[in-house]
């Protein structure tokens, strides 16, 4: 008898357990593409972020790959949670090497320094950023205007075909 109540009490405590850890919010895969001015992106950060939150409330990111094609994944796996998501697309600058190893030439061990830090040399880190600045407009990201729903599917793909000009 005492064995069975131990039993018993041992598996209870496993199945409310399981039922707070096992279980959670079933999540759907989301593939897609994103397109520019007709021009596949590659290197571009697609985050989908749940709007209202809630229980189970997750965000879903991915980068597009060369074709601009991407999945995302998040914090539960492959994919996101049913619901409403706002969807910003944004591309990390990146400098040119080039252009970045001419603004290191310049350092205080140099003795061209101060003349080109204060000349036009000063700023070619930057410049050579701005050069390669985000393609996508504000209203793709920082304002984004997208919104999509992502159904309880297996079949949820979202193409982006975007214009940097209404």
């Amino acid at each position: 008898m005492k064995a069975t109540s131990v039993l018993l009490r041992s598996v209870t405590l496993l199945v409310l357990l399981c039922s707070l850890g096992c279980g959670g919010v079933k999540i759907y895969p989301v593939k897609g593409s994103v397109v520019l001015d007709d021009k596949a992106i590659e290197g571009a950060l697609v985050v989908f972020s749940p709007q209202g939150g809630g229980e189970g409330a997750v965000t879903g990111t991915a980068t597009t790959n060369a074709n601009g094609e991407f999945k995302l994944t998040s914090l539960k796996g492959q994919g996101i949670p049913a619901g409403s998501y706002k969807i910003t697309i944004t591309k990390t600058p990146v400098a040119d090497a080039a252009e970045i190893s001419k603004a290191v030439e310049v350092s205080s061990d140099n003795a061209e320094y101060m003349e080109a830090a204060m000349g036009e040399r000063s700023g070619s880190v930057y410049a050579a950023a701005a050069k390669n600045k985000d393609p996508f407009p504000a209203k793709y990201n920082s304002a984004s205007t997208l919104q999509e729903t992502v159904a309880e599917s297996d079949d949820n793909v979202f193409d982006f075909v975007l214009k940097t000009k209404s």
